[in-house]
């Protein structure tokens, strides 16, 4: 899975497949936020508020599940601006979530012990909030201002986390990772 930040400021949710359905969530710049795959939108649109300067508190794109191993998707670590990597048996077909937020330039989440959380802040715009949930926890729903902090540094680059392991090793547990593609990051496939 991995999240896309176009240069005009939409917000992608891309969860690859290997079957070609091309399913994802687009947040447009406008506020319209809607699902589609196939190439066809899902009957649901809904209208959040406008990915532009007067944008205030946070919105929630979703919690996704459903990580198999079988997507064909690819991880060339060059191609993003920043990793999410998750240790083996947390993500799976059947269990575990990733859950994407969007949140206020110079806002973030209070820390939470209970939840693997990594915010990748974006210049002049609202961060993306990434959220782990192991498949017996609770989606962890940010609520504004309840949840959120103002940050002690000014949003204006994007944060690289430190990466940590992830190669492949020949018998062990791949881990899964959520890919974060900022507006420098290659094209989406």
């Amino acid at each position: 899975m991995w999240i896309k930040c176009a240069p005009k400021g939409d917000i992608y949710v891309m969860y690859p497949r290997a079957d070609g359905s091309n399913p994802h969530a687009s947040y447009h710049r406008d506020g319209t936020f809607h699902h589609k795959s196939y190439g066809t939108k899902s009957a649901v649109t809904r209208q959040l508020q406008p990915l532009d300067d007067a944008f205030t508190g946070s919105e929630h794109l979703g919690g996704y599940g459903g990580h198999g191993k079988s997507t064909g998707a690819v991880c060339d670590r060059d191609d993003f601006d920043g990793l999410v990597i998750v240790e083996p048996g947390i993500l799976g077909p059947i269990h575990g979530s990733v859950v994407v937020d969007v949140a206020e330039p110079g806002y973030e989440p209070t820390r939470c012990r209970d939840f693997r959380r990594q915010v990748f802040r974006r210049p002049d715009r609202p961060s993306v909030v990434i959220t782990i949930a192991r498949h017996d926890q609770v989606i962890p729903f940010l609520r504004w201002p309840d949840d959120f902090e103002r940050t002690r540094r000014a949003n204006t680059s994007l944060s690289r986390p430190r990466l940590s392991g992830g190669r492949r090793t020949p018998g062990r547990q791949e881990r899964r990772t959520t890919h974060y593609r900022g507006a420098t990051g290659a094209p989406a496939a």
